[in-house]
């Protein structure tokens, strides 16, 4: 392929190119080592049966980090429904080691 560029212009913009990955790949370097790791987490929830029917009764089943609860507070659970698709949010906590609740 012929280029119509001027002789240098190519390579000027390729090492600008360079530059800018040199700079993402030193920043990300950056944050990967003093990124702290994530203590609280809740799994995406599951339903139980896999395939419900009409009228069976269905469990939401959620899985979270050792110091982590879901439970009532004013408001929650809240649940809706668009058509098929059932929304079901609920009220999560995380608790520090060596609170009384986080053994």
């Amino acid at each position: 392929m012929y280029s119509l560029a001027p002789i240098g212009v190519g390579r000027a913009i390729g090492e600008s190119v360079m530059l800018k990955h040199r700079i993402a790949s030193v920043l990300a370097l950056f944050f990967v080592v003093f990124a702290q790791s994530a203590q609280a987490f809740f799994d995406p929830p599951w339903i139980t049966p896999a395939a419900p029917m009409v009228g069976d009764t269905v469990s939401v089943n959620i899985h979270g980090g050792i110091c982590d609860a879901i439970f009532e507070a004013q408001d929650y659970p809240q649940i809706t429904q668009q058509g098929n698709a059932i929304r079901f949010r609920n009220y999560g906590v995380h608790y520090q080691p060596g609170d009384e609740l986080c053994i």
